[in-house]
């Protein structure tokens, strides 16, 4: 999560996730100390910083800036282009590194 730059989000309503995404995001992980934070930033709508960001067995955890949901999120170590996928209700999120 730390290795890349930041992340794209691509968000899905669940149920379409073949379709064009209905938005992306940029998503920065920060360690500080023993906890993770995320920024996400919407370009030109919305930032949501010091996100707290709960890292599992599986993946992570967040609770979305938004809408206030609960979002898990799971690591794939088999699909290299969206490592990390999940969602909320209604709605489906992956993640692609953004590598300089």
């Amino acid at each position: 999560m730390l290795l890349a730059n930041a992340w794209t989000e691509e968000v899905f309503r669940r149920g379409n996730e073949a379709g064009a995404p209905l938005d992306s995001a940029t998503l920065k992980f920060e360690a500080r100390g023993s906890d993770f934070v995320g920024t996400l930033s919407v370009p030109g709508r919305l930032i949501c910083p010091n996100v707290p960001i709960t890292v599992t067995d599986k993946g992570f955890t967040f609770v979305a800036c938004l809408n206030g949901q609960a979002t898990t999120i799971e690591y794939d170590p088999l699909d290299m282009k969206y490592p990390f996928k999940g969602g909320s209700t209604g709605f489906v999120f992956r993640y692609q590194a953004q590598i300089p």
